[in-house]
């Protein structure tokens, strides 16, 4: 999210009573976010909503399915920060591409492929995640 469409998303929240802006001062730069009561009552309202979708979603999953889904998108959570820091860091001429690690081709085997996760199927629930969102918002 870059910094203009994070601010209006907080503008919009403060201004329909989800969140309140509060001087930070610790750092006169930045500010303190809270949820409101509002926002806490809307937050108890989805996060139940978001527990029970989630808990159908991963249904067929075992706990050690679970866990490793778990440990996966951490790992990837974390390679993508620190990716995203790397390529700012280019764009800022501190870092050139030699720099980075390169991507390495690592050959498939009959078990990773049948195991890939159909980009189709991901957008798909991804775009569905966005339309439960969006009431919300």
């Amino acid at each position: 999210m870059d910094k203009s469409y994070a601010s209006r998303t907080v503008s919009g929240l403060i201004e329909r009573g989800f969140i309140a802006s509060e001087r930070n001062d610790a750092d006169a730069r930045g500010v303190m976010l809270t949820l409101t009561a509002k926002g806490q009552a809307l937050y108890q309202q989805v996060i139940v909503d978001a527990e029970a979708r989630n808990e159908r979603l991963l249904r067929p999953l075992s706990k050690e399915d679970r866990q490793r889904l778990m440990t996966s998108l951490t790992a990837l959570t974390e390679r993508a920060r620190q990716v995203l820091d790397e390529e700012r860091l280019i764009q800022a001429g501190k870092l050139s591409d030699a720099d980075v690690e390169p991507v390495l081709e690592v050959p498939l085997s009959a078990r990773d492929v049948e195991a890939q996760i159909d980009i189709v199927e991901l957008r798909g629930l991804i775009d569905r995640l966005g339309q439960i969102v969006r009431p919300f918002g």
